[in-house]
């Protein structure tokens, strides 16, 4: 094992040149990697595993620690404002009607079933679940259940002087949460906004799988 990289220019290794480090010194020790200061390798590939373990080092030993809030570089423009800020959004208005005053409509996707709510002023004015517009049992869970309730729920809405304009709130990962955005949209609804508020929790993300069947 060598203690010290002798005094040279460079080695060849190959096609390469590799310039040495008068002061670049061996360990005289072994470590966890003893294999790269192995007595039957060769100078050059003693040199090339030492710049290795180097490198290997300084990369183990950076900060990946979060950067200070002093440190960091502030937000400008439309990033600059907060969720409560971004969420009331108090320039923007649809037909006439402002973005915080929008009806909302919350979409619950489940595993077996979909279901619209719809709010104006924190007021229910419509509710709507696969087992109204007719579905049963495992077809409450199909695409095609989510978009039919979608449908149904824009159409009552629009019905009873709800105003076009809503914002969208999905809650679950059901497989109903597009296709009951499609059937707003096909009802007449104009979606401003989609927002997913799915709670993410250890318990129930992701899904435990059922009990194999036993014959």
């Amino acid at each position: 094992m060598l203690s010290r990289l002798l005094a040279a220019n460079c080695i060849n290794v190959g096609r390469r040149v590799i310039p040495l480090v008068e002061s670049l010194v061996v360990p005289a020790t072994r470590d966890c990697r003893s294999k790269h200061y192995d007595a039957t390798q060769s100078f050059e590939e003693r040199y090339i595993n030492l710049n290795t373990d180097i490198r290997y080092e300084q990369v183990r030993n950076q900060a990946f620690d979060p950067i200070p809030l002093v440190q960091s570089t502030p937000k400008e423009g439309e990033f600059a404002r907060s969720s409560a800020e971004f969420e009331t959004r108090p320039n923007q208005v649809f037909g006439g009607v402002a973005y915080s005053r929008l009806p909302v409509v919350v979409i619950l996707a489940r595993w077996n079933n979909t279901i619209v709510t719809t709010y104006v002023d924190n007021k229910t004015i419509c509710y709507m679940s696969c087992r109204k517009v007719g579905f049963k049992n495992a077809k409450k869970k199909t695409e095609l259940a989510g978009e039919t309730v979608g449908l149904e729920a824009a159409e009552l809405c629009i019905n009873k002087g709800c105003h076009k304009y809503v914002r969208v709130v999905v809650r679950g990962i059901g497989i109903g949460r597009k296709p009951a955005i499609r059937g707003l949209a096909r009802g007449g609804m104009e979606i401003v906004s989609i927002t997913d508020k799915t709670p993410i929790t250890n318990e129930s993300l992701p899904q435990r799988p059922r009990k194999i069947r036993r014959i």
